[in-house]
């Protein structure tokens, strides 16, 4: 087989002092080791000399080292059955080595026509390992659609030469069947009367099934998800019914006969309310133990109270009932079972309670978690002549266990996401041992939509094999404290593209436009801004404003980001209201990524993966709100974080020197990240925090003439039109809103409140001590 050779450049790791302008000076990589006893131990490699090999069918190799001759083939296909399954790829692994295989439909080295490929090859060093493939169901429409997706798993392959692996879709034993219908009960024009046989190699006995997930999305004006209930278990027969609900269309998935060697769970989340569609959580099959550890009791099920209210957009464009973020993430019982949960925000704030079950499992109890989606990147290293490939990657995210209002929360780095051409992300599953950072949480009842979001962004390079060049696409998400993407808050982005100073591109489509029509005659330095205004934060006009610059002449021209971003209080809590500047702090990550070719996929291009390391220059400022008055802050990096992979560096600093005075008691959070070759990304957050001390507290705009009188612990505002009045703790959690004019604060704690008042007159800003 042919090699693909790629040489990564020098990624720059360094210790951090002190310092405002935060500066790299010494080259190293860190990152973590999985040993086969499921631990983890750092290494620090040296940054020249690492390379990605990975042959043009797909397989990873070690890229010429001396046991090039202890590699076999391993072919991985199925049945042809073009009405109902496309193979997607075909991953080994063992305790050493992570290997993927995709599929590529044609042959065109055969000779001048294109000859059809139904299957994966895997090339491997003997050993003995675990196969994961993955099938995707074709519908009619879309040729290379994916309704839903099955993986199929086989354990215990022992390779000792090249050698087959067959699929078999017409001896399987497990069952699924979809049949749609709308809300007349007649079938819908969604894919229909499908019957998918799943789960089985030749080689072995039936009933290998590790993971099913069944996943749809319906693009009307929210997303659907499945919804699922357990209607009859007998011995090792799960049956129940399975479906999507929008509101337009309800599919039901029937499932029977679960070998005896797996379990099932089921992930849940009830509607809101009889009268409102609610969130819903996929049901999941999961291998287990032994028989007969499944439970149909609904009281098993859990609230882990955990509600999210959706981020408040400027009443120009209102979102309505658009979805404004996904969660797509594992549910982790003690770190060794798991599931994948799959759940949706939408426009209501009581949405967005999970379920989960607390089933027994070999006689344990098990607390169950969730996390949301949020970090990416995945590094493939591989040292010089080394066999050993190794996969170090994350998702990060917030899992929560379900462990009440003491329970601690954890950014998790659990498996990678993977870049396509189109910019899909692909997220795969934790590496065992992988370190995650713990921070306590005491009430976690954070506002999300209290504060604007930051932006993560990041170059991708997708090696056309046509072209023979890389075509570089560039994405940005915005993120929430909690690591929650919020898609909706970008409902108000504006995109403009500089080539060279010169705007080229501006729109929603100026970017995809640009990769669209790239080659690399067009290389110049790049500059995207984002500006992305249009939220409501604490009664002012809030958001994200953002440029990111980037030189296609230089060698490396990924530029780094910010990924993650929160504000803490003086426990550790993330919190956007302080009562004085000494309580906050800023904590974040940041990474400067380079990016990695990967394998030539079905459509001819190679996808990325982009590596990530410790950025050269980190700069954090804040101003009181809208005053561009900056004042930097000294951050510093704690190096035992950078091992948590996927979030680059971790910096810390505390916000007890501020000496600006808030007019309003908010402020903008200014950060610059820069690389050696001077890529960099600069975003302000506005408004970002709150700190009470600071604020000229008397209104925030105008002179609104609101009049305040108190007796006790009754507030009665008058004086002019109240529309409303919101009274929120020092964490940013909202605890009263009124439109009477009266807030009643004999139910609360003692302690300090701010209270927000607006009217057609205006706005005013109190600080209230009880």
């Amino acid at each position: 087989m042919k090699k693909f050779l790629f040489s990564a450049a020098a990624i720059m790791s360094v210790s951090f002092s002190a310092l405002s302008g935060v500066t790299a000076d010494a080259p190293k990589i860190k990152t973590m080791e999985v040993t086969s006893d499921g631990t983890c131990r750092p290494l620090d490699f040296p940054s020249q000399g690492w390379h990605v090999a990975r042959t043009s069918e797909g397989s990873s190799s070690s890229g010429g080292s001396s046991e090039e001759e202890n590699m076999f083939i391993v072919k991985c296909s199925y049945k042809w059955n073009p009405s109902c399954w496309m193979l997607e790829y075909m991953t080994a692994y063992n305790a050493d080595n992570i290997i993927d295989g995709e599929y590529h439909p044609y042959d065109y080295t055969q000779g001048p026509m294109p000859v059809p490929v139904d299957y994966v090859e895997v090339e491997v060093p003997a050993g003995v390992y675990d196969f994961v493939g993955q099938f995707a169901h074709i519908n009619d429409k879309y040729r290379y659609g994916s309704d839903y997706e099955a993986f199929v798993f086989k354990e215990n392959v022992v390779v000792e030469g090249d050698m087959e692996l067959v699929f078999d879709p017409d001896e399987a034993i497990n069952e699924i069947k979809v049949v749609t219908y709308n809300p007349d009960g007649q079938e819908s024009r969604l894919p229909r009367g499908k019957q998918v046989t799943e789960d089985q190699y030749s080689v072995e006995e039936p009933g290998n099934i590790n993971m099913i997930t069944i996943q749809t999305q319906v693009h009307h004006d929210i997303y659907g998800q499945v919804l699922g209930r357990i209607t009859e278990v007998t011995g090792d027969v799960v049956s129940g019914d399975f479906g999507i609900t929008d509101g337009m269309a309800q599919n039901n998935f029937h499932v029977n006969n679960v070998s005896d060697k797996y379990t099932f769970r089921q992930l849940r989340i009830m509607p809101a309310s009889p009268s409102k569609d609610g969130v819903y959580i996929a049901p999941v099959w999961q291998r287990g133990s032994a028989p007969g550890t499944i439970t149909n009791d609904a009281s098993s099920y859990v609230n882990c109270g955990q509600n999210f209210v959706t981020s408040p957009l400027g009443e120009a464009n209102p979102v309505g009932d658009n979805v404004d973020y996904s969660l797509y993430a594992p549910a982790v019982w003690n770190g060794s079972q798991s599931a994948m949960a799959i759940g949706i925000g939408g426009a209501y704030p009581e949405i967005l309670n999970a379920y989960c079950s607390k089933a027994k499992v070999s006689g344990e109890d098990v607390e169950p978690m969730y996390c949301i989606q949020a970090r990416f990147t995945d590094a493939i290293v591989i040292p010089e002549g080394s066999s050993d490939a190794k996969v170090y990657t994350n998702i990060g995210g917030v899992v929560y266990p379900f462990g009440g209002e003491e329970a601690s929360y954890y950014f998790f780095p659990i498996g990678q996401l993977r870049f396509w051409p189109e910019g899909t992300l692909f997220p795969l599953n934790p590496f065992p041992g992988d370190k995650a950072f713990i921070s306590p949480l005491n009430g976690t009842d954070i506002v999300n939509g209290s504060t604007a979001p930051f932006m993560v962004s990041y170059l991708t390079e997708i090696w056309s094999t046509y072209g023979g060049y890389g075509v570089p696409y560039f994405y940005n998400h915005y993120l929430g404290s909690l690591g929650e993407e919020r898609k909706s808050d970008a409902e108000g982005l504006v995109t403009r593209l500089y080539a060279d100073n010169e705007l080229i591109g501006e729109g929603p489509d100026a970017l995809m436009d640009w990769s669209f029509f790239y080659s690399p005659e067009q290389n110049a330095v790049m500059k995207v801004e984002y500006d992305n205004t249009n939220f409501c934060v604490g009664q002012v006009t809030g958001g994200n404003k953002a440029e990111v610059v980037f030189d296609l002449n230089n060698e490396d021209h990924f530029p780094p980001s910010v990924t993650m971003l929160q504000l803490r209080d003086a426990q550790g809590c993330p919190a956007q209201m302080f009562a004085n500047s000494a309580d906050a702090s800023i904590v974040l990550s940041a990474a400067d990524f380079d990016n990695i070719f990967g394998t030539a996929n079905s459509w001819g291009a190679k996808p990325s993966w982009n590596e990530c390391s410790v950025p050269h220059k980190l700069v954090v400022e804040v101003s009181p709100y809208s005053k561009n008055d900056w004042q930097t802050i000294e951050m510093t990096e704690d190096e035992s974080m950078f091992y948590s992979h996927g979030f680059g560096a971790f910096y810390s600093g505390s916000l007890a020197s501020l000496n600006k005075k808030g007019y309003s008691g908010w402020f903008d959070l200014r950060i610059t990240v820069e690389d050696q070759a001077g890529n960099y990304q600069k975003q302000t957050v506005s408004a970002a925090f709150n700190i009470a001390d600071l604020a000229s507290i008397d209104k925030i705009k105008g002179d609104a003439p609101f009049t305040i009188s108190r007796t006790g612990d009754t507030v009665t505002i008058g004086g002019a039109d109240v529309s409303v009045c919101s009274l929120y703790d020092m964490s940013g959690r909202q605890v009263i809103v009124s439109e009477s004019g009266i807030v009643d604060m004999n139910c609360l704690n003692d302690g300090v409140y701010i209270l927000n008042i607006s009217g057609p007159s205006g706005h005013k800003t109190i600080k209230m001590v009880k």
